[in-house]
């Protein structure tokens, strides 16, 4: 099978939280653009619906729906990994000096590897966690900024 074969999303929906902006915009054109169909949610419907018109303009179908993932009755399925997290700029500035590459990721550092994942080139990707953390794992791990940043380095195991 060809590369553009194993990476084409004709025919599959996606769902993007966080889809209004940032990392979630870029990773709902991201797969548009592999030719999948988006609904984009995020709090602010007006963004979602902006993204949704991006991506009608990429010639895919898109939806766009307003929910707060940190408000459980306003998300129509529950993936029982949800925790909400709230940091000041200190403790971000904090964490990013525990980085190797000294930054947050970018919305095309994670693109890229979303749109790896939809597709069938991930086919025989199953049963692990695909890091994208700048270095973040292989460097020892990181102090989350969250509330409970005592809980210890973060770790791919869904929140409690």
């Amino acid at each position: 099978m060809h590369v553009r074969e194993l990476l084409d999303l004709r025919g599959r929906t996606a769902l993007v939280t966080g889809g209004g902006r940032g990392i979630g915009r870029h990773l709902a054109l991201g797969l548009a653009e592999a030719g999948a169909d988006v609904l984009v949610a995020s709090r602010n419907l007006a963004a979602c619906e902006e993204v949704a018109r991006a991506i009608e303009r990429l010639g895919r179908r898109a939806s766009a729906r307003a929910a707060d993932l940190a408000r459980p009755e306003e998300v129509p399925f529950d993936t029982g990994m949800m925790d909400t997290v709230r940091g000041d700029e200190q403790r971000w500035r904090d964490f990013h000096r525990q980085v190797p590459m000294r930054r947050s990721g970018r919305e095309d550092d994670i693109k890229g590897v979303g749109v790896f994942l939809a597709s069938d080139a991930a086919a025989f990707v199953t049963g692990t966690t695909v890091v994208v953390d700048g270095g973040t794992l292989a460097a020892g791990g990181a102090r989350y900024p969250g509330p409970d940043a005592d809980r210890g380095p973060v770790s791919g195991r869904p929140a409690r």
